[in-house]
């Protein structure tokens, strides 16, 4: 058999869709998403986790070893609760993990107890790297950094404490400027004295991801 080139150009289009059509925790309505989102086969606020799945899947065949994972910004746990529920599906590759480690600005912990997270750490990741172990193997980053108002200096934090091999993977979101500032003041309510604003992370995102070696990089 042929070995996977994971990360070439327009890869994505050879990866498995079974976790999005035939997701048992998207077809029951339980995935903590809108319904107007969840009666989407496959909407775009779904596709975020599809392709974090198979990015971990990836690094896991590569690694041919449980993945110690860290996940930065986890809300109510959509990413763990999608991990999990594709394990559910019969003839998809399955990403063992040894650890999930969740890290978020305000841990919501009656809702998150049950979820199957290793450990949270409540920590501001603008103000500090102390959160983040050179132990793991893959740190996810979905749509944190436009929440941020420096997401230059988490990321100054962030990538000198990631040990070798390890991968950084995330998104955010890619719109036009006029829309950006538009959703502001949802983004941040009450923001700093400072210029940092959110369509400037939109805008040089890409500075941000290339300055570690990208090897996969993609749009919607």
């Amino acid at each position: 058999m042929q070995k996977e080139q994971p990360y070439r150009r327009f890869s994505q289009l050879f990866w498995d869709i079974k976790c999005l059509c035939q997701n048992p925790a998207l077809l029951s309505g339980d995935f903590p998403l809108s319904a107007k989102a969840l009666r989407r086969t496959y909407s775009m606020r779904v596709m975020r986790y599809w392709f974090i799945y198979h990015f971990l899947r990836i690094e896991y065949q590569q690694r041919l070893k449980p993945l110690n994972v860290c996940e930065v910004g986890i809300g109510v746990g959509q990413m763990l609760q999608f991990m999990r529920s594709v394990a559910a599906i019969p003839g998809l590759n399955l990403v063992q993990w040894s650890s999930w480690t969740g890290v978020d600005c305000c841990v919501k912990q009656d809702t998150l107890g049950g979820l199957g997270y290793t450990q949270f750490i409540q920590e501001d990741i603008e103000r500090s790297g102390s959160w983040l172990s050179a132990d793991y193997d893959a740190i996810i980053l979905l749509h944190v950094l436009e929440h941020l108002y420096s997401p230059e200096a988490a990321f100054a934090m962030i990538v000198p404490r990631m040990k070798p091999g390890s991968v950084l993977m995330g998104g955010f979101p890619s719109v036009p400027n006029f829309c950006a500032m538009l959703r502001e003041p949802q983004i941040r309510p009450s923001p700093p004295q400072n210029k940092d604003r959110f369509f400037l992370v939109v805008r040089h995102g890409f500075c941000f991801f290339t300055a570690l070696l990208s090897q996969h990089w993609t749009g919607r």
